[in-house]
Order: structure tokens, then C-alpha cells, then sequence
């Protein structure tokens, strides 16, 4: 399989991940990556490789960076939810002029 990740993040920033920054779930993270309005989305290592694939594809093709989160569970958390999440992705602001790297 293609590796599309261009970082892995055990410690992920959950400054990154928490309130209006951010956003959580495919469908959301697909809409948002079309009207490019974010810099950066972590997927979750254990998501199902289709899904995986369709976000990375789209992320990549929207010029996105794209960050390897270890798990759904652990990505879920990151967000401060109680459940797993596939992907999140932060949200581009005006004080964030570059992609994260």
C-alpha cells in the first residue's frame, strides 16, 4: 500500500484537535478538504484501507497534509469524544498562513 502519511504523531497535539479548530468524521473532513478549509487531517492507522485511501487521495489532491494517528480510539480521545474516529482535521484560521509540517 502507498504510503501517504507524511508524519506519524504518537503525542498527538490535541491543541490541534480540540473545540472550533477542528473537525472529526469523513463526511465533514471530505466537505471541508473540497472548500479548502483545512491544513492538516490525522487518520487513524486502523481505519478500513478504503476509507483510508478516499481521505488520503482527496488530501493529497487538495494539497493537505496528511498525519498518521495510531489508532481510531486514541484519535477519538485527541477530539474529546467518547467514541473512535476514522479521521479529524484542524481547521485552517487566519493566524495559521502555512500548512502544518
Amino acid at each position: 500500500m502507498h504510503n501517504y502519511y507524511v508524519e506519524e504523531r504518537h503525542n498527538m497535539l490535541q491543541d490541534d484537535l480540540i473545540g472550533d479548530k477542528r473537525l472529526v468524521g469523513t463526511k465533514q473532513v471530505l466537505r471541508a478538504l473540497t472548500d479548502g478549509r483545512l491544513t492538516a487531517v490525522y487518520i487513524a492507522e486502523d481505519a478500513d484501507a478504503a476509507l483510508k485511501k478516499r481521505i488520503a487521495d482527496a488530501c493529497i489532491d487538495a494539497g493537505v497534509t496528511v498525519i498518521k494517528a495510531p489508532s481510531m480510539s486514541e484519535l477519538g480521545i485527541a477530539c474529546g469524544i467518547s467514541v473512535g474516529a476514522a479521521c479529524a482535521a484542524v481547521l485552517y484560521n487566519g493566524d495559521n498562513m502555512s500548512k502544518i509540517n
